[in-house]
């Protein structure tokens, strides 16, 4: 019981902790919400360097997986006994997921900066992570439908294999296609749009490139060193 407050209160202080961390940064720096039209070039450098690669302002997402994947290994009964209850769940997972992306648009002005810009920055990836969190968690409680039924495709274990080495691989293959080009790219929706196709489709090769001649060697070595050591 006390190992659980424990979790609850640390849990807690470090949710708050990466809020109140990012609502400052975005308020002194007054950081931009993501946005191509956003031309000021100290603000854009300051996004980057000071916000989107920092590991306190994105603790929020990863700190929801580890409770979620905890809460559910010690989870012994149900949690969800009605349709009722799951219809709920679903409708605010769908409404959060809505709103993050709706309110992108609505605080994308870079000249009104107000404190609802920076709480957006400080909670919106973690908002995004909790809906996620849900669909997860309603899923593994027999609540997911058609969407359990999706995600239950052999397709994506493979997908799951390569996804840290896509991790690692996809800002440097998205930097190196924006260092090589010789004119300003033009932006459109459709534009973006092939981009993203083009960066995925590099991404998965490269990716499962990686896994398949680093990764999957090195396993294998780790595992066979650890036998060794057992033997020993």
């Amino acid at each position: 019981m006390r190992s659980k407050q424990g979790i609850i209160i640390l849990g807690t202080l470090l949710f708050l902790t990466t809020f109140t961390v990012t609502a400052l940064l975005s308020l002194i720096y007054r950081l931009p919400v993501a946005n191509p039209r956003d031309m000021r070039k100290t603000a854009t450098v300051m996004y980057f360097a000071e916000y989107y690669s920092k590991p306190y302002c994105r603790y929020g997402p990863f700190l929801v997986g580890i409770l979620l994947g905890l809460y559910m290994n010690q989870q012994q009964t149900p949690v969800l006994r009605s349709k009722v209850q799951a219809s709920i769940g679903w409708l605010s997972a769908m409404f959060s997921m809505f709103m993050v992306v709706a309110l992108a648009y609505t605080l994308q002005d870079p000249l009104d900066y107000s404190p609802a810009t920076a709480i957006y920055q400080a909670t919106h990836r973690t908002l995004w992570a909790i809906a996620v969190g849900w669909i997860i968690f309603a899923c593994e409680e027999g609540y997911g439908g058609f969407i359990n039924w999706m995600l239950s495709w052999g397709f994506w274990s493979v997908v799951a294999k390569i996804s840290y080495a896509c991790y690692l691989v996809h800002p440097m293959l998205i930097l190196l296609y924006n260092g090589l080009q010789e004119t300003s790219i033009h932006y459109s929706d459709m534009n973006m749009f092939y981009l993203f196709l083009g960066h995925c489709l590099m991404t998965f090769m490269v990716g499962l490139a990686l896994t398949v001649m680093v990764e999957m060697p090195l396993q294998a070595l780790r595992r066979a060193v650890q036998r060794q050591v057992v033997q020993l």
